[in-house]
Order: structure tokens, then C-alpha cells, then sequence
């Protein structure tokens, strides 16, 4: 999940809910999360995933289109698997898990949305402040739809390269 949310500036969210159903799988595969945080002002978010991203990713669709592809019950540790059947992690134990690890690996502890500043940083650095805006799902008000899927051509394009 990790490396998937690196390779992607996923919100930690996004991650959390992702299903094989919610992917198109194109050159550039195409990911539209069920419910994200710009729904409710009527914007759709496509994360776009490449090579690398796709061959992390491809041994987890292996599964209901319907079904998250990360949940606590595969998990060789979880202690109540019934009681997670089917249900993604939540936000809050996707942070614990990454802060147990930082501290047994005798780092400083880290939180998810960090890797999502660390790829704006990266894309930014490579490819400007548009590509920015658009691999990340940001948004302006008086952005028309053609200036959009010229965006979206835009994102697919740097998460070919990076991702």
C-alpha cells in the first residue's frame, strides 16, 4: 500500500477503498475511487497508475470486482478476522501500522499523507505546477471541461513516466 501511495500521491483514503471494479485497465490504468473527497461538489477524480504502480497493484485484483483489494482479514495478523470480512482499513490503523513499523525499524514515524507530499513534490520538480494540479486531482473553480480532459491527458502522461 505503501509503495502504491508513492508511486500514485493517492489520498490515504483513496488507497483504503480501492477495488478491481473501480479500475480501467488501459496503457495507463485508470483508477475512479467509489466515493472521494470533491465528490460532493460534483468533480470526478481518475488517479492514473503505470508500470510500476500497475505491477504492485496487479496480484491484489486478483479478486470480486466489489471487494477492496486491501482488508485486515487477509492479513496474517489480524486478530478478528471475522469481524473485518470484506471491510477495507480504516485511515486510522493504516497510520498505527506505518508508526509501529517506523518504530521497530528505529525511524522517525511518518504519516500516510506525507507520501502524497512527497510525490506533489516530485511531479512538481519534474514536470511543473500543471502536472501538480492534475496527478493529484486538484482543481479550480473556472476550469472548463475541455481545459479538464486536456488534465487528465496530461496526468495519464507523467504517471506513465513515474509511476
Amino acid at each position: 500500500m505503501i509503495e502504491l501511495q508513492g508511486l500514485t500521491g493517492m489520498r490515504p483514503g483513496e488507497i483504503l477503498i480501492l477495488r478491481p471494479g473501480d479500475m480501467t485497465m488501459d496503457e495507463v490504468w485508470k483508477y475512479r475511487p467509489e466515493s472521494h473527497k470533491m465528490e460532493h461538489h460534483g468533480k470526478e477524480r481518475i488517479i492514473f497508475l503505470g508500470e510500476k504502480a500497475q505491477a504492485i497493484l496487479r496480484p491484489w485484483l486478483d479478486r470480486h470486482s466489489e471487494s477492496y483489494c486491501f482488508q485486515p482479514a487477509q492479513s496474517d495478523r489480524s486478530k478478528n478476522r471475522s469481524a473485518n470480512a470484506g471491510k477495507p482499513y480504516r485511515r486510522d490503523s493504516y497510520t498505527l501500522a506505518i508508526r509501529r513499523a517506523c518504530k521497530k525499524a528505529g525511524i522517525s514515524p511518518w504519516s500516510p499523507n506525507q507520501l502524497r507530499h512527497t510525490h506533489a513534490t516530485l511531479v512538481r520538480e519534474q514536470f511543473g505546477l500543471e502536472a501538480d494540479q492534475v496527478v493529484l486531482g486538484h482543481s479550480r473553480a473556472d476550469v472548463n471541461q475541455v481545459y479538464a480532459e486536456r488534465n487528465h491527458k496530461l496526468a495519464a502522461e507523467v504517471q506513465k513516466l513515474i509511476g
